[in-house]
């Protein structure tokens, strides 16, 4: 599992499934990371990119470990129990969660990834693939090309996940980008302040440059 994999599932998806010849493609945090990937080795394919609270650099960490590796772990920490109901289930899940993850809407965001099998229920993520390809996945591949086509970077203003040092190496990489800030938001820009995310996403769009 790497970025440039990922960016070719997307036009896979785009293309063979889709039936497109272009898009307009959106990524938050590492989706936004898979999307610039996307857009820098299938130009073509992209029309407007729009990047959510994401730079495209190393991630940091704090004592070693990223918070997706710290997500990561206590999902596969979560005990599944049999013959509950979907409700019962989800509070059982909070409540595991809560352990690591002191946000609600995180944990809500995340249990949207909770799926039913035969007599209880599981992740549907590949977490195992995720774990094994953490270090690719808080990176960012090399790049000399450019995405020339309109760009919106997205930042949320509580966040640290888009810095002024991140500047240069987004303009060098897209050329025609542009970088707003959602005030009173932190990294989950589009749940925290849906309303004011929705204004800068759709006044982008409307902007009929080429």
């Amino acid at each position: 599992m790497t970025f440039d994999l990922m960016g070719k599932d997307i036009r896979s998806l785009v293309v063979d499934k889709l039936g497109l010849s272009n898009c307009i493609l959106i990524g938050h945090s590492m989706g936004g990371k898979v999307a610039m990937v996307t857009s820098l080795i299938e130009p073509s394919l992209v029309d407007k990119l729009i990047v959510v609270d994401s730079a495209p650099r190393q991630q940091r960490t704090s004592g070693g470990e990223s918070w997706v590796m710290e997500y990561i772990n206590a999902m596969l920490s979560v005990k599944f129990k049999e013959n509950q109901s979907p409700s019962e289930m989800r509070k059982d899940v909070d409540l595991q969660l809560q352990k690591t993850m002191s946000e609600d809407a995180v944990r809500q965001f995340i249990m949207k990834n909770i799926r039913k099998n035969n007599t209880s229920f599981e992740w549907q993520l590949n977490l195992k693939a995720l774990l094994d390809n953490h270090d690719d996945m808080i990176g960012f591949p090399e790049f000399q090309s450019t995405f020339p086509k309109p760009t919106l970077f997205v930042k949320g203003g509580c966040s640290d996940y888009i810095l002024p040092s991140d500047h240069t190496e987004i303009f060098r990489l897209f050329p025609s980008a542009t970088i707003e800030t959602v005030e009173g938001a932190g990294h989950w820009v589009h749940s925290e302040k849906p309303n004011d995310f929705l204004q800068v996403v759709k006044r982008f769009l409307a902007n009929k440059q080429e």
